[in-house]
């Protein structure tokens, strides 16, 4: 059985025409697939839908498995206890996704409190430094008393992968994970990411519009394009030998360094 089995997908805001189109695919334990494609292309929304985090008036159809669990249909309480412990999401803006007014050891903390049973709050300190330390943060006590705004962005990244891994999860999303950073910090995070994958074992879905990236994460592409697939395979493959004219663009622009297509 597929830790993540996605069965024709298709979302709707309203009205408007689908966000998500009867879109497919399965993710084995362990495995790393990629999702590409440009902004509207479908990629985070439908991330979104598997972490059950689309708001109330989307209208989701068909079927979404996790460790052989529906979540289409599934309240917000019953989808809070799968959160960060069985499947987590790494965002593409930390500062974002941080709470600026609380520390970071205190959010990383509350993470691992939800999930863990008799925590305390000298085993929970212990638990956050340690796993901020893996995660390639020096003086992870010093991070974990400081506040979002106090860190570069690089080890506000840093800080939410070890808050995506502090539960171990088995399924670990990441939106676009390294699109606010520099070029040397993304190229340190993705090492990381690849080092915390290659640690956990868990699996993992990348999300990202440029195919570059993706590539050096992901062993499968998938490639989204106004919502549908349009294009799946090994990433070798379509980097050499890209057949959709869409994927074709793609592997230029990361052919010529850029993200776009």
């Amino acid at each position: 059985m597929s830790l993540l089995r996605v069965d024709d997908l298709a979302i709707r805001f309203s009205k408007r025409a689908p966000a998500v189109k009867s879109v497919s695919f399965a993710l084995d334990a362990g495995e790393r697939l990629g999702i590409i494609g440009e902004s509207g292309s479908g990629k985070s929304v439908t991330a979104l839908a598997i972490m059950g985090l689309l708001p109330e008036y989307a209208v989701l159809e068909g079927s979404i498995q996790v460790d052989g669990q529906e979540i289409i249909g599934l309240s917000d309480a019953e989808l809070s206890k799968l959160r960060g412990k069985v499947m987590t999401m790494v965002f593409q803006e930390p500062m974002t996704a941080l709470d600026p007014t609380m520390r970071v050891g205190r959010q990383v903390a509350e993470a691992y409190r939800k999930h863990t049973t008799g925590a305390e709050q000298p085993t929970a300190r212990e638990r956050v430094v340690d796993v901020l330390g893996k995660v390639g943060l020096e003086e992870p006590e010093r991070v974990a008393d400081s506040y979002p705004h106090e860190l570069s962005g690089g080890q506000r990244q840093r800080a939410l992968i070890a808050m995506a891994v502090i539960n171990e999860p088995s399924l670990i999303i990441f939106d676009e994970p390294t699109t606010a950073l520099d070029v040397t910090v993304q190229a340190q995070v993705l090492e990381l990411i690849d080092a915390v994958l290659a640690h956990t074992g868990a699996s993992c879905l990348f999300i990202s519009h440029n195919l570059a990236v993706v590539a050096q994460v992901a062993k499968r592409v998938l490639v989204l394009k106004d919502g549908e697939v349009v294009e799946a395979g090994e990433v070798g493959q379509l980097l050499s030998a890209p057949e959709h004219p869409y994927t074709q663009a793609l592997v230029a622009a990361a052919r010529r360094g850029g993200g776009d297509a």
